[in-house]
């Protein structure tokens, strides 16, 4: 007896594959008594890929015909950086930290080729995606000073050159925290800060997956930066048994890049960078400490 098959069968097979890679070698070097010397060689790599293929098995009657298709997307990052780092007890009362880096980037920010194949035709499309290459210095000084028994401020300052696609960008990082202690078991604090970032995290959902990339700013993009402020209040009990922590932050960012909406709907030809939008965010929070130090029982809520 001959049987027909009428239907479609198929065979779906997902996998993703990423890491990390990082090799560092370093030398501490005392300058003098009062002054210690760091110096970092180091390699790093991110990549992850996810493929997708779907073995499709279409039956009728007699007749049985298949249609393969694959879809491939691979992003990476390589960086080599050198950087020196400095440490110095200026006086009793004055801790200075600064230093220098330079780092080599390598960015695939997101390749993409898919293969259609059926019984009579193979089609192959991949994008117009290629590595970039871009250079990165930085340098930064702080000092950590206490003024008195009750003043202490730390103030800083980071700069940033970020050379990429023939165009360079830069940026300064302010920051000054400073804090108060009018008794010996209270002390207030307050701070803001700005930081300038060249390289960006896209994610295409709320859970962080092998699926996000790490692009660099490039083209009409401008680096994205953030600027901060925090205050606190803080209370400890004699013998500091006990201690209570009050802290609340407002920070306003500028230039986040995001997918545009229904990004995926662009042209395989068209460069990937004209798949995102630029705007804007603010975050701000408060937190409450309450914790035991000492005794039978410890803990913090």
């Amino acid at each position: 007896e001959n049987y027909q098959i009428h239907g479609t069968f198929d065979d779906i097979d997902n996998k993703m594959h990423w890491g990390n890679i990082v090799a560092q070698a370093g030398v501490n070097y005392r300058v003098s008594p009062d002054m210690t010397a760091e110096f970092t060689a180091a390699f790093t790599r991110f990549f992850s890929s996810m493929k997708h293929t779907d073995k499709s098995t279409i039956y009728s009657g007699v007749e049985k015909r298949i249609f393969d298709s694959y879809l491939k997307t691979d992003n990476n990052i390589n960086d080599w950086i050198l950087r020196g780092d400095f440490d110095w007890h200026a006086s009793e009362r004055s801790h200075v930290r600064f230093g220098a880096g330079y780092t080599r980037h390598s960015f695939l920010p997101g390749r993409s080729s898919k293969k259609f194949i059926t019984e009579s035709d193979e089609v192959v499309l991949r994008d117009s995606t290629w590595a970039f290459r871009a250079n990165e210095l930085n340098g930064y000084i702080e000092d950590d000073w206490k003024i008195n028994d009750r003043w202490r401020i730390n103030a800083g300052l980071h700069a940033s050159l970020f050379h990429i696609d023939g165009k360079v960008k830069g940026g300064l990082s302010p920051r000054l925290s400073a804090s108060y202690r009018p008794a010996e078991n209270y002390a207030v604090k307050g701070a803001y800060s700005r930081t300038v970032q060249y390289v960006h995290q896209l994610t295409e959902c709320y859970m962080q997956l092998p699926s996000d990339q790490w692009i660099p700013i490039v083209g009409k993009f401008k680096p994205q930066t953030a600027d901060k402020i925090s205050a606190g209040a803080y209370w400890q009990s004699e013998g500091q048994k006990y201690t209570v922590a009050v802290e609340g932050y407002w920070k306003w960012m500028h230039n986040l890049l995001d997918y545009r909406f229904e990004h995926y709907l662009s042209p395989p030809m068209e460069k990937w960078d004209s798949r995102l939008t630029s705007g804007k965010g603010t975050a701000k929070g408060i937190d409450v400490t309450i914790e035991k130090r000492s005794g039978k029982i410890t803990g913090h809520i």
